[in-house]
């Protein structure tokens, strides 16, 4: 059976964590996020907003998909 993951936002940066609070992925670093979703929970690609407005797409790997 698959751990259900959860995104979560921390101090600005982006985690993928587990309902026990193991994390297993840092999505985005760099302190400045204000809210993430789920792009494509199935590709694990996540949705980040930056406190500038800035939506990004980001991959599994920690790559900037999309920009806007």
């Amino acid at each position: 059976m698959a751990v259900k993951k959860y995104i979560k936002v921390e101090k600005g940066n982006v985690k993928a964590v587990s309902p026990s609070g193991i994390v297993y992925r840092l999505y985005y670093g760099k302190g400045d996020a204000v809210r993430a979703d789920w792009e494509d929970e199935v590709k694990e690609t996540v949705q980040v907003q930056t406190s500038t407005g800035r939506i990004l797409i980001i991959s599994a790997g920690g790559i900037t998909l999309k920009s806007f």
